[in-house]
């Protein structure tokens, strides 16, 4: 264990001096062709060029937000920001955590890419040489403006990872169609970015997703290159990856539901481009894969929508539309209710009503990540509506307390025992330590009726949750308890979709189609919070606060019905 902490260390050490002992040579190499099959990259007819039109016009839309580049795209311009990271800055010299100013994600998010496939789609469907032209301008400004080891585009392989998927695979859409000069440019670029990402590997204390990301990049541009030790590295890290990362039930360790589609995501392009080349993977491997998507399937919610449970930076490799089936879900297993013991997370689901209940510890086993402050909440989808809502992410280092507001214990659907954390945080991503030490005890699940019960230990108090579903007059009884010595006060929590205006009478609210009954609270208040969908997005939506005082022990229920109309 302290071996591998002290090879982590001296990678992070060395990635300021790669560029020093390697960048030249990298620079110099001579030109790399073309190899390996992408047979599974196949154009499909679309009947809206909205995406490659936006493309073509500079129009981006970036964390849900439209924005308008130039003519001549600035690629480290952020316009949500207005701000311009210096692209003559050695990459090893930004620092984000102290940047005020701009959130980088923003022109990362433009440089991963995404758009590239698209036009080239556009092009193979029109044959209108407009397309095809925009393609070849894009790419050649950004390669002008982004030497390599210069400006915040070389700072974070996970970037060059994804940015360079897209790149193959628009190569591998245009195939004869792509320009002489054009390929040339890419696959110096491509070489370059290979070596960046074989030099620079993101290892951690507990790896991730950038781990992850950096193997699958080098398992794309190994083949693409026909370079065998990306290939090697690549696969590596891969097969490291599903092993560690993926628990035996198919949950990625992050505890984040957004993180483990952009996972899965991850390991099915790997698993192609494997597959395509006979490289051979794991049994391991696809067991786990298959359960990783029967996962994201249970966690998907009747209208199609993702639980929000964790962090949320809205990402994905490939653009929405490009025409790569990467992830096969069960339909006919969706729609049970099941439980993830080793992820920690539970789904009770019936016909339109789906409860999804985190149960675990907060992420990486200890770690935090990308995890929040969340265990015993839940989100509800009742009746064929929101309802309940996690309050989600919103942002991670341009708005720094907010980032830390939405992922603490306060911005969850539980129990908050003195005004204290749930644990304390040591950064924006990670914990001091996960000292919940969570429990299942019961889970029971019929064709009439589920019922969980789990507790943790917060801050001395001991909390045990139940999660009782009767699916045959479709109420939910969440019955909460509370030990410990002393006095203590308590706030037990709801948020509510941003959809809804809900209204208290006594110890009832009713929001929307629902009357949700109160015991055990001394005080019922309802106040203004916030609620974001996805990264850099954030609106007003409603909270209710159940205070609570108590000796010793404490019980309390909250009782979710549909209004008979």
């Amino acid at each position: 264990m302290m071996n591998a902490v002290y090879v982590r260390l001296f990678a992070n050490l060395f990635r300021k001096k790669w560029w020093k002992l390697f960048g030249k040579s990298i620079t110099q190499r001579p030109m790399p062709k073309p190899t390996g099959s992408f047979s599974f990259i196949t154009p499909k007819p679309w009947s809206n060029l909205k995406d490659a039109d936006d493309a073509l016009s500079h129009s981006f839309t970036v964390f849900g937000r439209c924005i308008q580049l130039p003519e001549k795209i600035d690629w480290h311009f952020d316009p949500l920001s207005n701000y311009t990271w210096d692209r003559q800055a050695p990459s090893h010299s930004f620092n984000f955590l102290n940047a005020p100013k701009a959130d980088v994600k923003v022109v990362w998010e433009i440089s991963r890419f995404q758009q590239l496939p698209v036009l080239a789609a556009a092009f193979l469907q029109t044959r209108s040489e407009k397309y095809l032209c925009e393609l070849i301008t894009q790419v050649e400004s950004w390669i002008e403006q982004n030497p390599l080891g210069f400006g915040v585009h070389w700072v974070v392989p996970m970037e060059a990872s994804i940015r360079a998927v897209n790149w193959i695979t628009t190569l591998a859409l245009l195939k004869d169609d792509a320009p002489p000069t054009l390929v040339k440019s890419m696959l110096r670029s491509l070489s370059e970015h290979a070596a960046y990402i074989y030099w620079n590997i993101e290892f951690g204390k507990k790896n991730g997703n950038h781990y992850l990301s950096n193997g699958m990049g080098l398992l794309w541009l190994g083949v693409f290159l026909g370079e065998k030790k990306y290939v090697r590295k690549g696969l590596a890290i891969v097969e490291e990856s599903m092993r560690e990362q993926v628990y035996d039930d198919g949950v990625d360790y992050e505890k984040s539901v957004s993180y483990h589609g952009l996972v899965l995501e991850m390991f099915e392009l790997s698993r192609l481009v494997c597959e395509a080349n006979g490289i051979e993977l794991s049994p391991e491997f696809y067991r786990k894969l298959r359960a990783m998507r029967h996962f994201l399937a249970a966690a998907t919610k009747p209208n199609g929508e993702r639980c929000n449970i964790g962090d949320d930076d809205s990402g994905s490799v490939l653009h929405h539309s490009m025409p790569i089936q990467t992830i096969q879900f069960d339909e006919h297993r969706q729609a049970l209710s099941e439980l993830f013991k080793y992820g920690g997370f539970a789904v009770l689901r019936h016909c339109d009503t789906h409860l999804f209940f985190d149960f675990g510890d907060i992420g990486m086993q200890g770690y935090g990540g990308h995890g929040h402050n969340d265990t015993l909440s839940f989100e509800l989808f009742f009746n064929g509506e929101h309802l309940i809502v996690d309050s989600g992410t919103f942002n991670y280092t341009l708005f720094q307390n907010e980032r830390q507001q939405f992922r603490s214990i306060e911005a969850h659907n539980t129990i908050q025992i003195d005004g204290r954390e749930l644990v304390p945080f040591r950064n924006l991503w990670s914990i001091v330590a996960d000292t919940t030490q969570p429990r299942l005890i019961q889970w029971i699940s019929h064709e009439h009726r589920d019922e969980i019960t789990a507790e943790i230990t917060n801050n001395g108090v001991i909390h045990q949750r139940t999660i009782c579903f009767d699916k045959s007059t479709t109420t939910i009884d969440i019955l909460d308890r509370l030990s410990g010595k002393g006095k203590h006060s308590a706030m037990s929590r709801l948020h509510f979709h941003p959809s809804l205006s809900p209204s208290l009478n006594g110890n009832t609210i009713v929001a929307g189609n629902t009357r949700i009954s109160i015991e055990g609270a001394s005080r019922i208040l309802l106040k203004e919070s916030q609620y974001s969908k996805g990264y850099y997005q954030k609106v007003k939506n409603v909270k209710a606060e159940l205070c609570i005082e108590f000796e010793t022990a404490w019980q309390g229920r909250i009782k979710f019905e549909r209004i008979k109309s």
